[in-house]
C-alpha cells in the first residue's frame, strides 16, 4: 500500500510531469468555482491534481504555470502558498 506521498509521486512522474493539469477555469468554464464538482468527482480530482503538480514540479515550470494561468478573481486561493 502506498503512503500519500509516494502516490503523489507516482500520479506526478506518470502523468502530471508530462502533461500539467489545466486549471478548472479553463477544464470547466461553465461551472462556478463554488459548485459541488469541485468538492467531488472529476473537479476534485482536477484540484487535487494541480496542487500536486505545484508541490512536486521545478521551481521554474511552478513559475511558468502560475504566470500562464494567473488566477481569476473568483478562483483566487486554488494555488497552494509556497
Amino acid at each position: 500500500m502506498l503512503t500519500q506521498k509516494e502516490w503523489e509521486m507516482d500520479r506526478f512522474n506518470t502523468l502530471l510531469k508530462v502533461t500539467p493539469p489545466l486549471p478548472p477555469w479553463i477544464a470547466y468554464p461553465d461551472i462556478e468555482p463554488s459548485d459541488m464538482f469541485f468538492r467531488m468527482g472529476d473537479g476534485e480530482s482536477l484540484i487535487t491534481d494541480i496542487h500536486i503538480y505545484l508541490k512536486y514540479t521545478s521551481e521554474n515550470e511552478r513559475h511558468q504555470y502560475l504566470n500562464k494561468y494567473k488566477e481569476p478573481t473568483d478562483w483566487v486561493g486554488l494555488y497552494p502558498k509556497t
